[in-house]
């Protein structure tokens, strides 16, 4: 996610792929057992070797962002690959209000399900996730930026505005092979 500028200097988001998504039948897959992706962000599952990229692996990854927005950190922190590896296959994920007390019960609930490491028990699917993100802004139940004295929760606050915004733009286009 890059947040830039519009001609009209509206703060605006862009969902990137710097090409690391490719085809299972490509050619220029790389090798098995090659971990591909940034260990921060992936689902459990891609780190069992499931070559099968769902809409859920792509909402956990969704979730760590979300996570990460409102909190200021990641779910998971670990100096190796290898404890990426562990938190997101066995560690349960902290409740984003543990972390960022100001947050919203309704919002610590989406991203909470969003990091559930049965991708079955995740939102399925983009349009799902807008819906409830709509309903999070219609509630007025954004983060609390004044509590707590949190700095920089207003800007963390408008990036989480500015996903919203650019989901709901793609969520309709959104269509993800499950080969």
């Amino acid at each position: 996610i890059i947040l830039c500028q519009d001609d009209a200097g509206e703060t605006v988001g862009k969902l990137v792929d710097f090409g690391i998504a490719l085809a299972p039948d490509d050619p220029r897959r790389t090798a098995r057992d090659v971990i591909l992706g940034s260990p921060r962000y992936m689902a459990p599952e891609r780190f069992r070797g499931s070559a099968a990229s769902t809409p859920a692996t792509d909402l956990y990854s969704l979730g760590v962002v979300l996570f990460e927005m409102c909190a200021g950190q990641p779910p998971f922190e670990s100096e190796t690959l290898a404890g990426y590896v562990m938190h997101h296959i066995e560690s349960e994920a902290p409740r984003l209000r543990s972390v960022a007390p100001s947050t919203p019960p309704v919002l610590d609930d989406l991203v909470h399900e969003h990091l559930k490491k049965n991708p079955a028990d995740r939102p399925q699917d983009a349009p799902a996730v807008v819906a409830r993100l709509d309903a999070v802004e219609a509630a007025g139940a954004a983060v609390d930026h004044d509590v707590g004295g949190v700095a920089g929760r207003l800007e963390q606050h408008e990036q989480l505005r500015v996903v919203h915004a650019e989901l709901r733009d793609v969520a309709p286009r959104a269509v993800l092979p499950t080969a």
